[in-house]
């Protein structure tokens, strides 16, 4: 009987102290938002704007100079495009063609 009423003391020890530390925390919280200014503000701050800084002006934003057409370069002659263009090969064409189709019919089937 003796060892019982020790677990017991343990427990209730042990309730004891988690609801003080509950209860401390909960304190601390509250205090801690009372005393803490909202996202709002508590305070209305009546501010007067005199109406010619209101005033849309007659002429909005200035735009950048807008360049219309550009110089096109010269065509590119044979060599340069041997050098930047690669022919693809069957094979590659072939990977291109399944993929593609590949992504047609899951467009097809997520149409309703």
């Amino acid at each position: 009987m003796n060892q019982k009423f020790s677990k017991k003391k343990i427990k209730l020890l042990i309730s004891l102290v988690v609801v003080f530390f509950a209860a401390l925390i909960f304190l601390i919280v509250f205090f801690l938002k009372k005393n803490m200014k909202t996202a709002d503000g508590e305070e209305i701050i009546n501010v007067k704007i005199a109406p010619a800084l209101m005033a849309v002006p007659e002429e909005p934003l200035s735009l950048p100079p807008i360049e219309f057409s550009r110089k096109q370069k010269k065509n590119w002659d044979e060599e340069e495009i041997q050098e930047l263009y690669e022919t693809p090969t069957k094979e590659e064409m072939e990977d291109l063609h399944k993929e593609n189709e590949k992504q047609i019919k899951e467009l097809m089937e997520a149409v309703p």
